[in-house]
């Protein structure tokens, strides 16, 4: 129990660190702190109420609260909506990490353990997609946003294979998973092509 509590802690701890260091240059430290804040409160309502009604789809849920609370936060304190929004995919990846770790100690559950271990991974691309992608001729504007939406890309591509190939390690394993992981992908390629296109 202990151990747990350590890890979602360590998780909550590097998320804020990670959020406020990535906007701290543009934003102040109360429009960064108050988005993070409706972000984590999201996240644990949205968790709740899936709980509550629907368990199996707890990570849609988590996903759609996120979405939510991000565009409340950019309205609320004037923020850019993409740049919040790599900011806010980079700072969840620990957390993630940390709470699938959590749960395959808990429960020794090696699926846990497989998502663990991906989250820290795509942590890492990040920042070395992050330091290349303006190099990238085919990614003309250069803006920002590129890393996260890759990493959030790569992401559901790795959930949808895993939704078709092993049936039940997911929260909600289906072909309707698998469906939905795929818009997520197609979005975000779409919004990629919107971004690197140069207005003229």
């Amino acid at each position: 129990m202990i151990a747990i509590v350590f890890f979602n802690l360590v998780g909550v701890l590097v998320f804020l660190f990670i959020f406020w260091k990535r906007l701290k240059e543009d934003y102040i430290g109360n429009q960064i702190f108050g988005i993070s804040v409706i972000m984590l409160i999201s996240l644990v309502l949205s968790r709740m109420i899936a709980n509550q009604f629907a368990p199996d789809f707890w990570f849609w849920f988590s996903l759609i609260g996120q979405i939510f609370a991000i565009s409340l936060g950019v309205l609320r304190y004037h923020t850019k909506l993409i740049e919040t929004f790599e900011a806010g995919v980079v700072a969840y990846l620990p957390l993630f990490a940390f709470y699938f770790l959590s749960d395959a100690v808990k429960n020794s559950n090696l699926s846990s353990l497989f998502g663990s271990v991906v989250a820290a991974l795509l942590f890492v691309l990040f920042f070395v997609i992050d330091k290349r992608y303006k190099k990238f001729t085919w990614y003309k504007s250069g803006r920002v946003g590129f890393s996260g939406l890759f990493v959030v890309t790569l992401f559901f591509v790795i959930r949808s294979i895993v939704a078709l190939i092993w049936d039940g390690v997911l929260s909600f394993s289906s072909s309707y998973d698998f469906y939905f992981s795929m818009i997520v992908v197609l979005s975000s390629i779409f919004v990629i092509y919107k971004l690197g296109r140069v207005e003229r």
